[in-house]
C-alpha cells in the first residue's frame, strides 16, 4: 500500500493480487494498522446487514440470529479484525447475491466481478450463481440473464486485474505456498473445526443426521439445494488444490447457513445458530507448540496426533488461540 501510494504503480501484497482493497488501502496509507483493521470490522457489519436483508428475502426462519450466526462464526469473526481480504471478499459476494435475489442481474455480476477483485479465489461462485437463475427462471430469460451476468462479472474483474496485469503481465496469475502440502489430518481440521468451531461441528453432524433420519431433501427451493451443492463441490475442489488456511472456505458459511435454515427444522436450527455464536470461545483444539501453538488452561487435555502435540481446552475458544 505504501509503495504504490509513493509511486502511483500497483504494487500486488502477493500474487494474484487483491487489487480492489489494495487500492483502497493504498489511498488511505499513513493513519496506521487501526484503520485497515477497522475496514474489515465495518465490512462484517455490511455482511450481516446484506445476509439479513437476503435471509429477510428468502423467508427463512430466524432471521436476526441466522445473521448474528454469520458473523460470529469462528472464521467469520477473526477475520474481521485483520487487513486480509476475506470479508471485503465475503461482503461483495453477499452484495451479488442479493443483487440477484432482487433481479438485479448486471449489478450481481459487477459485484461479484468485485469480490474476485478482492479475492481471486470468489470466482468459485459463478457457476452456483449460474445454478440459481437456471432454476430461478424459465430457459429463454436464463440465457439471456446468464450472458448479462457473465459480461458484467468478467469485464468488471478484468479492469479490476488489469493495473497487475500492466505490471506483472502474465506471470500475475501465480500465487504464494510457503509450506508442504499439509497432512490429513490438518486439511479436515481446517476445513471443519477451523471454521466453524468444536461445538458447531459436534452439534451439526448430529443434527443433520437425525433430521436426514426424519425427513427428505426437498425442503426449500431447488435453486437453493442447486446454489449450496456446486459451492461446495466447487470450495471443496478449490481447498484441496492448496488446503493451507480455514478462511479458504468462508464463503461457505453464508450459504450454509441458508441451506440449513430450509433442511433442519425451526428449533434445531435456532439452535445451532446459538451454539455458532459461542464456538468462537469455547472448546478450542490447538497446537502446545509455543511459537506455533496458543496458550491453555489447567483444564485441557493433551494429545498427540500426526507426530504433532495439540491439546483440547474447554474454558478457551478459537478466537482466544488466534489472539
Amino acid at each position: 500500500a505504501y509503495h504504490t501510494s509513493l509511486y502511483g504503480v500497483m504494487e500486488a501484497s502477493r500474487l494474484p493480487g487483491h487489487p480492489v482493497n489494495e487500492w483502497v488501502y493504498s489511498l488511505l496509507w499513513g493513519h496506521g494498522p487501526w484503520l485497515y483493521n477497522f475496514l474489515s470490522a465495518l465490512c462484517s457489519v455490511v455482511c450481516f446487514l446484506l445476509f439479513y436483508g437476503i435471509a429477510k428475502h428468502l423467508k427463512i426462519k430466524q432471521i436476526v440470529l441466522a445473521a448474528l450466526a454469520l458473523v460470529f462464526t469462528p472464521v467469520v469473526y477473526i477475520n474481521s479484525t485483520c487487513t486480509i481480504d476475506y470479508l471485503w471478499a465475503m461482503m461483495f459476494a453477499l452484495a451479488a447475491f442479493y443483487a440477484l435475489l432482487t433481479e438485479q442481474v448486471l449489478l450481481s455480476g459487477i459485484m461479484l466481478g468485485l469480490a474476485v477483485g478482492c479475492r481471486i479465489n470468489s470466482g468459485v461462485l459463478f457457476i452456483p450463481f449460474l445454478c440459481w437463475l437456471f432454476y430461478s427462471n424459465h430457459k429463454q430469460v436464463f440465457l439471456k440473464q446468464c450472458l448479462l451476468f457473465a459480461a458484467a462479472c468478467g469485464i468488471t474483474a478484468c479492469l479490476c486485474y488489469l493495473p497487475i496485469y500492466l505490471v506483472y503481465g502474465h506471470q500475475f496469475f501465480s500465487y504464494s505456498d510457503q509450506f508442504p502440502y499439509p497432512n490429513w489430518p490438518k486439511i479436515i481440521y481446517k476445513a471443519s473445526i477451523g471454521v466453524i468451531g468444536l461445538p458447531a461441528v459436534v452439534l451439526l453432524v448430529w443434527l443433520c443426521v437425525r433430521q436426514w433420519l426424519q425427513t427428505s431433501l426437498g425442503k426449500g427451493s431447488k435453486a437453493l439445494h442447486a446454489l449450496f451443492f456446486s459451492l461446495l463441490l466447487c470450495q471443496m475442489i478449490s481447498y484441496l488444490m492448496l488446503p493451507q488456511k480455514s478462511a479458504y472456505l468462508m464463503l461457505l458459511v453464508p450459504f450454509g447457513l441458508l441451506w440449513l435454515s430450509f433442511f433442519l427444522s425451526e428449533a434445531r436450527f435456532k439452535l445451532f445458530c446459538w451454539i455458532q455464536m459461542l464456538s468462537a470461545f469455547f472448546m478450542s483444539i490447538n497446537l502446545t507448540d509455543s511459537y506455533r501453538g496458543a496458550a491453555y488452561s489447567p483444564f485441557s487435555v493433551k494429545a498427540t496426533i500426526a507426530g504433532q502435540e495439540i491439546f483440547f481446552d474447554p474454558l478457551s475458544g478459537p478466537m482466544q488461540n488466534d489472539y
